[in-house]
């Protein structure tokens, strides 16, 4: 049977809703209980089958700042190779990838992207679960497989993989679907400046006082549609380390409240702000705020949940 050749897919974008830290594992990694939400933000991927057996990368960044390396040290060629390993897959693969999200941003714009391409290898290898297994030429790979793989690259992958609205549980791998959360506009500012997770992990570790957020209270308010109480009940615990050092985030997100925004907070390890608002015209009011006195500091973007 004749199979394509080519895939295009998008890579959304996620921010943190909730972010707590339950504890420390013998290994070093964080215990975490999380609350992830897909963004309307996403990269374009596309992969192409190539007869050589090599995997390479090309791209473009689109209203993106900073470096991405295409070489073989990004995430995309790893997960493909990580694929062709793992299946004894002969075919190699092209990858160009249209970046959109920013780099380095608590984003997980690089997982998103290595997601896409575990995806878009096993749709081009004829691998999807929900395909006829008499035409098949390989055997089939499981969603759940999948996400085994896709969380030895990287902890946010499995989510990227599910996306929506999730609790992240474990270091990130163990996922519950949870009630979709509503469509609302959001803007994002990316502060100019680089966050090292691992140290924010290890300031974390020293702090002596934290407010920890009642993760299962937030999960029965949106079970509830309850949105008002969880705006206000919800907590990203390692804020406490990266607001600390770096002040812009508590200036963006008081300016935010200033504008009516329901919720504003850092996701993932920084230093991007999320700022969540009722309806486009408020957020465009704040949009034209923080442009004006970011915009020489911070990379800025209006988008929607």
């Amino acid at each position: 049977m004749k199979h394509m050749n080519r895939v295009t897919l998008e890579a959304h974008a996620k921010i943190n809703l909730s972010l707590d830290i339950t504890g420390k594992r013998e290994d070093g990694y964080h215990e975490v209980r999380m609350i992830m939400q897909e963004l309307s933000l996403h990269d374009d991927i596309m992969v192409s089958k190539r007869p050589d057996g090599r995997v390479k990368i090309s791209g473009e960044l689109e209203g993106v700042k900073g470096n991405l390396s295409f070489d073989d040290s990004n995430l995309c060629v790893k997960a493909a190779k990580k694929m062709k390993e793992k299946y004894a897959i002969e075919d190699g693969f092209d990858i160009f990838l249209r970046k959109r999200i920013p780099i380095a941003a608590g984003l997980a714009g690089g997982s998103t992207d290595a997601a896409a391409v575990l995806k878009a290898v096993r749709e081009l290898e004829n691998m999807e679960p929900y395909k006829d297994p008499n035409e098949n030429e390989h055997k089939v790979i499981s969603d759940e497989e999948l996400s085994a793989l896709g969380a030895e690259l990287g902890a946010d992958i499995p989510y990227c993989l599910m996306g929506g609205t999730a609790l992240a549980e474990g270091i990130g791998e163990k996922l519950t679907p949870l009630k979709p959360f509503p469509h609302y506009p959001i803007i994002l500012v990316k502060p100019n400046f680089e966050i090292s997770t691992r140290t924010v992990y290890e300031k974390y570790d020293a702090l002596e006082e934290i407010r920890h957020p009642d993760t299962d209270k937030l999960i029965n308010l949106l079970d509830e549609k309850n949105y008002d109480c969880f705006f206000i009940s919800t907590k990203n615990v390692l804020e406490d380390v990266t607001a600390k050092k770096h002040y812009d985030i508590v200036e963006i997100e008081d300016l935010m409240y200033d504008r009516d925004a329901l919720l504003s907070m850092m996701s993932g390890s920084g230093p991007t702000v999320f700022s969540i608002f009722e309806d486009d015209d408020i957020a465009a009011r704040a949009y034209n705020a923080v442009k004006e006195k970011f915009s020489d500091r911070a990379e800025i973007i209006f988008d929607y949940i």
